[in-house]
């Protein structure tokens, strides 16, 4: 069961690593932490998905686990829209650090509720 979630796993630490790296290097953030930053971060979700899809074969739809699989959706969605919206704009006029900060919260805690729920 490990097995099956420690490379979605591996790269979302290393997206979570390099997020922290970057948010350290300041503004304007350097290519070469936010592209490897981008890219792990969305193979991390393509592969979580794929995981996820292939662990839910054969399991009843149960209320907890959608709602898990809607919180993760909508995690992935603001961490991606608050991601862009920090790379494009000079000054923060909204608070997007923080909404992308608990974002990855929201994520860790519906994506390891999920494997608890489905292993």
């Amino acid at each position: 069961m490990i097995s099956k979630i420690l490379l979605p796993a591996a790269l979302m630490v290393l997206a979570i690593a390099l997020g922290f790296w970057l948010a350290a290097s300041g503004k304007p953030y350097k290519n070469s932490l936010f592209t490897p930053h981008k890219l792990l971060a969305l193979a991390a979700v393509v592969l979580f998905v794929i995981k996820v899809v292939d662990m839910m074969k054969g399991s009843p739809a149960q209320p907890l686990i959608i709602l898990l699989i809607v919180l993760a959706c909508l995690s992935v969605l603001a961490l991606f829209g608050t991601g862009a919206l920090m790379s494009i704009q000079k000054n923060f006029s909204a608070n997007w650090p923080l909404i992308h900060g608990l974002s990855v919260l929201a994520l860790l805690g519906s994506s390891s509720g999920l494997i608890y729920l489905l292993r």
